[in-house]
């Protein structure tokens, strides 16, 4: 089995969140549209971008992106 290198690891944790955080902005703009509030594309995206801020860092504060 071959090693991954540290900046592959990385690159696949930011890449995670990344996946992670789109599916929150495409949940968070369907949910909210159901629930009747009028929220357009532009505030979900907002949304999205805050979250992904909060999670990077959450993250770093864990120490998720520590290189091994």
């Amino acid at each position: 089995m071959k090693k991954i290198s540290n900046e592959k690891k990385l690159i696949k944790q930011f890449l995670l969140m990344d996946c992670g955080t789109l599916v929150f902005g495409i949940v968070f703009f369907l949910i909210t549209n159901m629930m009747g509030e009028k929220t357009t594309i532009l505030g979900a995206a907002i949304a999205t971008i805050i979250f992904w801020i909060f999670d990077f860092v959450l993250r770093g504060f864990l120490g998720k992106f520590k290189e091994c």
